[in-house]
């Protein structure tokens, strides 16, 4: 991780801000995924929401910043997250006062789910994470940064793969093992949507992806002339 840092000694405002509006949402993500809601009969986590956003900046880290900037925001994200973990933790072992006790119960029981919902997500979350950046940067090589040819067809392929390991990891940690609430064919049919409804998601955003992404190279390779 120092190389990464050495490496990148003159970091853009625009890299900045890409890289936290990255943390807080695998944050968020992390926080809402232990709610579900219902989907058309179906249950879903909340953190289908927010979390395709990660995959989506994933994607534009490693087309204008490279592999490695892309790995590194993961480790800064990962960080974040243990550290909310941590913070949740110590939270929960706090004494209160008797008539605060039903309150402070609720927010233990809430945050005591975050915590083990968390730690599976964490866990999927950097699996998915490094299949997402190697299959883009696999379809990447040889081309230069500002080479946009097929850069769709690689955003969508690699979070495909990311979001297919995220969810074979992370669904059945949390539902099956953490809080056995759903059966293996729910949690089967659970995946089966939600990778569906994120690749769907990250299609029909997908312009908006490429000009954001053409638009960060444009600035950061007009900074750099």
């Amino acid at each position: 991780m120092k190389k990464i840092f050495k490496q990148q000694k003159n970091i853009s405002v625009t890299q900045t801000l890409l890289t936290i509006l990255f943390t807080v949402a695998l944050v968020i993500s992390n926080i809402i995924s232990g709610r579900t809601f219902n989907f058309f009969g179906n249950t879903m986590t909340s953190a289908v929401i927010v979390f395709p956003i990660t995959y989506i900046l994933s994607d534009v880290f490693s087309q204008a910043y490279g592999y490695k900037w892309s790995r590194l925001t993961c480790y800064i994200a990962f960080t974040c997250n243990l550290l909310a973990v941590g913070v949740f933790a110590i939270v929960n072992s706090l004494p209160t006062l008797e008539w605060m006790q039903e309150t402070a119960n609720a927010f233990n029981t809430l945050l005591g789910g975050i915590s083990a919902s968390t730690f599976a997500s964490l866990i999927a979350y950097v699996v998915g994470d490094f299949m997402n950046d190697k299959v883009f940067v696999a379809m990447q090589k040889g081309s230069k940064a500002t080479n946009m040819k097929g850069f769709g067809l690689r955003a969508i392929l690699s979070s495909l793969v990311g979001e297919l390991a995220d969810s074979f990891i992370y669904l059945p940690l949390a539902f099956c093992v953490f809080n056995p609430i759903m059966s293996v064919s729910e949690v089967l049919k659970m995946i089966a949507i939600q990778v569906s409804l994120k690749v769907a998601y990250e299609i029909m955003i997908l312009p908006l992806t490429t000009i954001v992404t053409k638009k960060v190279l444009s600035i950061e390779y007009k900074q750099g002339e």
